[in-house]
């Protein structure tokens, strides 16, 4: 049944009008044109009322008792609301500006306008020659009637304003009391509306532009009516007699030029004083007091006079030059000195006095402006002269004047002596059996460190000497003459005689010998030699042999009586023997003797008649010959290593001897530089056959050339032939050496090395040992400079060592240092040092250059050294590096297409020096990181089954190796064996926990539902996750087009543990830890929505290697509603409710997270110790409980649960 409905509609004129009353929401409205229509039901009565704001209408209301049929021309007649504004202007015929009408005033004054509703607008009483108050009234949407909007009526006054530029200017003209500038230079004058009239401004000692201005009948307001003023001035002018004076008072305060003169210009009137300034002056007169000013005034003239102060002391000694103080005066006898300075005086003092420093050195004045006193201390100068005696020790020297104390040479043979400032004097050097080169050293003058007065040492030789005869007393010619060690050997001349020079207290033999010739003695002993011995005896005798043989006839028959004679025959002793019986002879020949025995014997002819005999140098015996020799062994390969030699001479074997010495190959190893004195050869020496004794260290200088080779040549062979390294910088010059070569074979290197250097002419040259067997030759420089310019002391250095120096255009600075017996590269290193600068050496040159990025020479000094960084990022390294070092160093960028690509590469890019200490750096950041292995385990247990993990548990308590939850000694109603939840400090509380946590899941009374493990770095943030991944069909509310849409989600649960560990100093771990369990459930009730619960936790916990952190108290309650009908009877009225039933489950489960941590062991890999530990203190001892034992623990523990 549908309900009959009818229209009703009319106009009303205006649209938007709301037609309140109709049965309709919202109320219906009219339209644009003024039109509405309302449908509404059979029957339906009401009053409909027409709404507008500012409208009113006829008739105000309609009312229906019963609709039946449509009605239409249902209409209203709208009127528009206005209302009245009226007042009082005190004024006929004033003219309200701003009302919708013109609005203007009846003759009493009064006016009266009606404006619409909500209307706007300012309203402005207008009439000539007068003025309101208020000027204007604002109004805003007015909605009712205002009747006493009332103005205030005067008569109109024009303002003249501007300004005249100066203070108490009068403004003459106008109208009334004179009117005065004020402090700004403005005014501001009232005049009579229409005003007329002419304005002139005036003031003493000023004139105007304009001078002044007319104004006509004025009708409005005049601003900006401005003057300017200009000021008569006058000049003050004078002298001060000097330049740079200030003249107070005046204006500005001018300074007089460089002839002394001021001027200043001052304005009409001005008065003050005049008072000259200037530090370290006084003026006459001190001030000029100056009246009135109304005409420039000159000759205000002062004169100046200088202050001096005083400066003096004690120099500390007499006739001292204080160098710096004006005139440079010198100190008296007692060692005063006094000066006069000007005030504020600036300037250096220095005393000077030969011989003598000075403490303080110097004294800096800066603006002196009292007088002053400053004392020093002198004291007299001494200068070492100091050197090497060629090695020799305990030698005296004897000093011409005498200086106090004595002078002897040390073990090496280094020497010094103090000698005072001027010093002139002889030094001889002196000891038994030595002579030195040179002899003594004179000094004229010692005004300066003498280092490197080095002295030769030679030691004394003596002749041995003799004469070899033979029997007959004449002289036998080329015997060889051969003395043990140094001796040397030599040969007899014609006459029989020979010279060998030896050292002094040469002590040994000397051998001698010659072939066909026995000498007696062979070999003769010689004492401590300490003088000349020409008197060695020595007799010669010719050799004889002997030829024995037989002859026989026939080769059978012996022939006696057969004569043998010698030919040639003319050798001492020489004589015809005969055959014996047996046919035998012997006879005696000379040594070397060349001929044939003579056979003859009556009624024998012989052939041959002779028999020839080559040179003899053997006895021939064949009648008795003797056994045949052995061969002589090879030559043998001897065993690397070192060799003793066989003490006691070598008897050499019969013939002429060649010796040829082989070089020596040192045994690896260092070299011991062997101290003793140097003892040189007075020329080449030829080398003894037989082994060469060997140094001390086992390293001796091998046979070298002869001649005289350059230093730098002698040095590098020195080094190949002794198997060290011999280096030098560029002050060591190829100077010629002046000791043989052959002088240096069988010597220690240290001392090899000393007599080179001592040996050449000139230069003095010094050596160290960098290291056992390395040694480095330089030239020992001494200096002096006293807060000496950088670069200029670099070029004295360079003039001293006989290098070049460069330096680059940014280096500066002064340098403060003395050094003496450096070598060229310490003596840089202490002039730099402090300084941003280093030394770069070139083959031909130094360059000293600044060692910053940005310098010039950066590019030459500069090296490129790529480093591999093994744990850390490039980026890291390079943050934590130093700032000073930052600037040298490039980082590779992480690779944005591998996360795990953080770079691992530096780059720097310094000088050598620079890149070590940055390496050295680097690797204290880049070191190896410990790792631990985290063990979890998330463990659920329902709430009423046997744990709560809840937060009422207190931290686990050890008593007696057990844990209880009672703060008391141990109950046996506490958890079975003590299982609480905390944190366990070491492995023995973390078995007993393992342990119980596996009884109760094996007695299906908690559940492990996770035991993830992973390995993770120090202080690097380690996740484990152990995740359900569910996908749910989510259908969004609103429906469009009768359709549904819908979409599949993934939601996921599980367990996600998030730890970062961090590895104290005593192996204790901290772990942070953030722990989330949770799970979903497919739909919630009352929605069709998944339902997730997640639990989470976080704390931070300091364990022990293997100890356990716990979270507990993430409890899940839930609960089940169950709705249970009998289908038909549960929906019958009143007794449905008997075939119904309704049932809530409810559960609670704990979750709990146990995390063991385990140190990573460096050297191999995780091993994770296991099995039952005992507390420190108690032992525990795990026994297995039994079924009955295990129920009553448990129901004991459930009991005392809430």
């Amino acid at each position: 049944m549908i309900p009959k409905r009818h229209i009703i509609s009319g106009t009303v004129g205006l649209a938007e009008v709301t037609l309140q009353g109709f049965p309709v929401s919202p109320a219906p409205t009219t339209d644009q044109n003024g039109v509405y229509s309302v449908e509404v039901n059979y029957g339906w009565s009401g009053t409909v009322t027409p709404v507008k704001p500012g409208y009113t209408f006829t008739p105000r209301t309609k009312s229906y008792p019963r609709v039946t049929s449509d009605l239409n021309d249902e209409n209203y007649t709208a009127a528009l609301v206005t209302y009245t504004i009226a007042g009082t202007v005190g004024q006929p015929g004033v003219n309200l500006v701003g009302f919708p009408e013109e609005v203007v005033s009846d003759a009493s004054g009064r006016y009266t306008a009606t404006v619409p509703w909500n209307w706007s607008g300012t309203v402005t009483p207008m009439k000539r020659a007068y003025q309101f108050e208020p000027a204007s009234r604002p109004y805003d949407k007015v909605a009712r009637d205002l009747r006493e909007e009332s103005y205030k009526a005067s008569d109109r006054t024009i303002a003249i304003s501007g300004t005249v530029g100066a203070e108490g200017v009068v403004l003459k003209g106008l109208p009334g009391a004179a009117v005065v500038s004020g402090p700004q230079g403005t005014y501001r004058a009232q005049v009579p509306f229409e005003w007329s009239g002419t304005i002139t401004p005036s003031k003493e000692g000023h004139e105007f532009t304009p001078p002044e201005m007319v104004y006509p009948a004025l009708t409005d307001n005049q601003t900006s009516q401005d003057y300017v003023a200009r000021v008569f001035s006058y000049q003050i002018s004078g002298t001060a007699g000097l330049a740079g004076v200030v003249m107070k008072g005046l204006p500005d305060e001018p300074m007089t030029d460089q002839n002394g003169f001021y001027t200043a210009t001052v304005t009409h009137g001005w008065t003050g004083k005049i008072t000259p300034e200037k530090p370290g002056y006084t003026f006459t007169p001190a001030l000029i007091n100056v009246p009135r000013v109304t005409a420039s005034k000159e000759g205000q003239d002062f004169t100046g006079k200088v202050i001096y102060y005083t400066i003096s002391g004690k120099a500390g000694a007499p006739g001292v030059i204080m160098q710096g103080l004006p005139g440079d005066p010198v100190s008296d006898n007692q060692g005063q000195y006094t000066a006069q300075v000007e005030y504020n005086w600036y300037g250096t003092v220095t005393p000077k006095k030969d011989g003598f420093i000075f403490t303080p050195p110097s004294k800096d004045y800066a603006g002196v402006i009292q007088n002053q006193t400053q004392d020093y201390r002198a004291q007299g100068l001494t200068y070492r002269i100091a050197g090497n005696t060629g090695g020799q020790s305990q030698v005296i020297f004897k000093a011409v004047p005498p200086l106090p104390g004595s002078i002897v040479s040390g073990p090496d043979g280094s020497y010094s002596v103090e000698v005072p400032y001027g010093w002139k004097g002889t030094l001889t050097p002196q000891k038994a059996g030595i002579t030195f080169d040179p002899g003594s050293r004179e000094y004229p003058e010692v005004l300066y460190p003498m280092p490197g007065q080095d002295y030769v040492a030679r030691i004394m030789q003596h002749v041995l000497g003799g004469r070899v005869v033979d029997e007959n007393g004449k002289g036998v010619a080329d015997v060889l003459v051969q003395g043990d060690g140094e001796a040397g050997s030599t040969t007899t001349d014609a006459a029989g005689q020979f010279e060998l020079l030896v050292n002094y207290g040469y002590q040994g033999k000397l051998t001698f010998t010659k072939e066909r010739y026995t000498l007696n003695p062979a070999a003769r002993p010689i004492e401590r030699v300490t003088m000349d011995n020409k008197n060695i005896a020595v007799s010669a005798k010719v050799r004889m042999l002997l030829i024995r043989d037989r002859i026989t006839a026939d080769g059978v028959e012996p022939i006696a009586e057969v004569k043998i004679t010698p030919i040639p025959g003319d050798f001492p002793g020489a004589q015809t023997v005969q055959t014996d019986t047996s046919g035998v002879f012997s006879i005696r020949v000379p040594y070397g003797w060349v001929g044939e025995l003579q056979l003859e014997k009556e009624g024998f002819d012989f052939y041959p008649p002779t028999k020839p005999f080559a040179r003899m140098t053997d006895d021939i015996d064949t009648v008795s010959p003797k056994p045949p020799v052995a061969p002589t062994p090879g030559p043998v390969t001897p065993t690397p290593g070192p060799v003793t030699p066989t003490p006691g001479p070598v008897t050499p074997a019969p013939g002429p001897v060649t010796p040829t010495p082989e070089p020596i190959t040192p045994a690896p190893g260092p070299i011991t530089p062997a101290p003793g004195p140097v003892t040189p050869a007075p020329g080449p020496v030829t080398p003894t056959p037989g082994p060469v004794p060997p140094r001390p260290d086992g390293a001796v200088v091998g046979p070298m050339p002869t001649g005289l080779p350059d230093l730098h040549y002698v040095l590098r062979e020195l080094g190949r032939r002794a198997g060290v390294k011999i280096t030098w910088d560029l002050t060591v010059k190829p100077d010629p050496v002046a000791v043989p070569l052959s002088d240096l074979e069988g010597l220690p290197v240290t001392l090899a090395l000393q007599r080179v250097l001592l040996s050449v002419r000139g230069t003095p040259y010094g050596y160290e040992d960098e290291d056992e067997r390395t040694y480095k030759v330089y030239r020992p420089l001494s200096n002096m400079f006293p807060r000496v310019e950088l670069v200029q002391a670099l070029e004295d250095l360079a003039a001293a060592a006989g290098v070049v120096i460069i330096t680059d255009p940014n280096v500066t600075g002064e340098v403060n240092v003395n050094f003496e017996g450096a070598s060229l590269e310490e003596a840089l290193e202490m002039m730099l040092a402090g300084k941003p600068y280093v030394v770069h050496k070139r083959p031909r040159y130094y360059l000293v250059a600044d060692r910053g990025p940005m310098g010039l020479a950066f590019p030459d000094i500069s090296e490129t050294r790529r480093v591999k960084l093994n744990y850390t990022a490039a980026a890291r390294v390079l943050g934590l590096l130093s700032p000073v070092f930052r600037s040298y160093v490039q980082a590779e960028s992480p690779n944005p297409r591998d996360p795990n690509d953080q770079g691992n590469t530096l780059v720097i890019t310094a000088t050598s020096a620079m890149i070590d200490r940055i390496v050295d750096d680097i690797r204290m950041i880049d070191v190896y990181k410990r790792q631990v292995l985290l063990d979890a385990r998330v463990v659920v247990m329902e709430r009423g089954d046997l744990l709560n993990l809840g937060v009422e548990w207190g931290w686990p308590k050890i008593q007696a190796g057990t844990f209880t939850d009672r703060g008391g000694g141990v109950t046996v109603g506490g958890w079975p064996w003590g299982v609480q939840i905390g944190y366990t400090p070491d492995r023995i509380f973390t078995d007993s926990l393992m342990m119980t946590l596996n009884l109760l899941k094996e007695n299906s009374q908690a559940d492990i539902i996770a035991n993830p493990k992973v390995v993770a770095q120090d202080g690097k943030q380690a996740e484990m996750r152990v995740i359900q991944e569910e996908w749910f069909m989510m259908q969004s509310s609103q429906a469009q087009f009768f359709y549904a849409q819908a979409q599949l989600q993934k939601i996921e649960s599980g367990t996600v543990l998030t730890i970062t560990p961090y590895i104290g100093d005593n192996d204790d771990i901290t772990l942070h830890m953030a722990v989330e369990v949770s799970d979903s459930i497919p739909k919630a009730r009352g929605s069709d929505l998944p339902v997730v619960t997640r639990r989470t936790a976080k704390n931070a916990v300091t364990v022990k290697d293997g100890g356990t952190v716990a979270v507990g108290g993430l409890t899940e309650n839930r609960s089940r509603n169950s709705d249970k009908r009998v289908p038909g009877f549960s929906d019958l009225p009143l007794l449905g409710k008997l075939f119904q039933s309704k049932n809530t489950d409810k559960a609670s489960r704990e979750v709990a997270v146990f995390v063991t941590a385990h140190l990573v062991p460096e050297g191999g890999g995780t091993q994770v110790a296991g099995g039952p530990y005992a507390p420190l203190d108690v032992p525990i001892h795990h026994e297995p409980a039994s079924d009955e034992e295990f129920a009553r623990r448990l129901r004991e523990a459930l009991a005392n649960q809430p």
